[in-house]
């Protein structure tokens, strides 16, 4: 009744099929995580315990939302605003997929994108309390069997306030290298890369050989981003710290436009990714984004304010003050590292 297959690196696909049944595949990481899954849902059925997945199968995204959209917004009071969210979210999962293949990671990768571009906190809450909403209808009204947690990943990281101090200590630091090393080269790499340039998901993910500017001379050692692969349309450099210039020493070579991470395809591999590790090394609170905050905050109190924000890519200083979370330790250190000035008596 199960099939499994190995579809590539970490990828053990597992499709269980029954007449009168329709069974969603899933891909897991492991050949015993898929065997285990794949022998549980075999035992439901047998005991008739199984909810079948045909109608979820059957149903689009866009046939949820428009039902939605027609039983909902007549007694709405923000009607027009509500339909353009609710119509971005249609857009954003596809209007054509089935009910049956989204997954936490549609809603967490929505909420990773949005704090990536520096969106209130609670902007990202609304808009996923509209789909959250729709999903609702989908279980009560509509009665399609849509699992209940499909928001808790995206909601549980999201900060109360726009000044997020969530602070990665060198404890948990090498926890998380430690998973990522046995995870995979690229994983040990990318995240101890992230750590020392506070990159956005969307540069590192895009980074090439090409960009990456390494010198015998270490204060010359920089990586340079053109304007079309920054947020905010500015070209940047990024000054190499010595743990950087030893990391990028160490991989393998490529030439132009050759990704330094060639597994990695874009911003939402990333995410992937590191959510993975992290749950490995038992930090599921703590996001990519956490990573630019902790790289800023090591680097500011070392450099002027308006350096930071030249180096992070921001517009305003005011973003660099919003980043900068330092623990006491990281002010005393600066306050007697900081030349002594003579005062008048």
């Amino acid at each position: 009744m199960a099939t499994i297959s190995q579809r590539g690196p970490h990828q053990w696909r597992v499709q269980i099929r029954k007449k009168s049944l329709v069974v969603p595949s899933r891909t897991f990481e492991t050949y015993k995580e898929a065997a285990t899954w794949a022998a549980r849902i075999e035992g439901r059925i047998s005991e008739g315990t199984f909810v079948d997945a045909t109608p979820m199968v059957r149903t689009t995204v866009a046939d949820l939302f428009n039902a939605y959209k027609k039983a909902r917004l007549p007694n709405l009071k923000g009607q027009t605003q509500t339909e353009s969210r609710l119509n971005a979210w249609e857009r954003r999962l596809g209007s054509t997929r089935s009910l049956a293949s989204i997954t936490y990671l549609d809603f967490l990768e929505f909420a990773e994108d949005r704090l990536d571009d520096d969106i209130e906190p609670a902007t990202i809450r609304r808009d996923l309390a509209d789909a959250q909403a729709a999903m609702k209808f989908a279980r009560v009204v509509l009665r399609l069997p849509v699992p209940e947690h499909l928001f808790q990943a995206a909601l549980y990281g999201l900060p109360k306030s726009a000044s997020r101090a969530r602070r990665l200590p060198r404890k948990e630091e090498k926890a998380l290298l430690k998973k990522a090393r046995k995870y995979s080269a690229d994983a040990f790499s990318l995240i101890l890369l992230d750590l020392e340039t506070g990159m956005r998901r969307g540069e590192i993910s895009s980074l090439c050989w090409e960009d990456v500017h390494l010198s015998a001379v270490p204060e010359e050692c920089h990586i340079f981003l053109p304007a079309d692969r920054t947020k905010n349309g500015t070209e940047r450099i990024i000054p190499l710290s010595d743990t950087a210039i030893r990391l990028l020493r160490k991989r393998p070579r490529g030439i132009g436009k050759a990704r330094i991470f060639p597994s990695i395809t874009k911003a939402d591999s990333v995410t992937q990714l590191f959510s993975r590790v992290r749950e490995r090394a038992g930090l599921e609170d703590l996001r990519f984004h956490d990573l630019r905050h902790e790289a800023a905050s090591r680097i500011a109190p070392r450099v002027p304010m308006v350096t930071l924000q030249a180096i992070m890519g921001w517009r305003s200083i005011s973003m660099a003050q919003r980043y900068y979370n330092p623990v006491a330790k990281e002010l005393g250190t600066a306050i007697r590292n900081a030349p002594a000035k003579a005062v008048n008596g």
